[in-house]
């Protein structure tokens, strides 16, 4: 079922875009105070495939993986974003399944 709330879509959206945006994602998280569990359970599954792409994008700095690891990151973060985007929970194909957030 699709989310709707536009400051949950930002908090998804946000938490792909580099590191930065990702810190923004996370204290706008912390901070977001709403009843509602499914916008938090969107949200924290946003963040949590934001933290694994971002983890990912390190790989871009080793040179033999550099550009595979970018090419991958793209298409992980426009997956990522489209998910965040339209309010729903994509999984993002190689990392969908790694949970480092609880």
């Amino acid at each position: 079922m699709p989310v709707n709330d536009s400051s949950s879509k930002t908090i998804a959206v946000l938490s792909y875009v580099t590191v930065i945006g990702f810190g923004i994602a996370m204290l706008l998280y912390s901070t977001n105070k709403q009843s509602n569990e499914a916008f938090h359970d969107f949200e924290r599954f946003h963040i949590n495939q934001g933290l694994v792409v971002n983890i990912v994008s390190l790989l871009t700095c080793i040179p033999v993986f550099g550009r595979a690891a970018a090419i991958l990151c793209i298409i992980m973060i426009a997956v990522g974003v489209y998910g965040g985007a339209t309010g729903t929970c994509v999984k993002i194909p190689v990392i969908g399944d790694i949970h480092l957030l609880k």
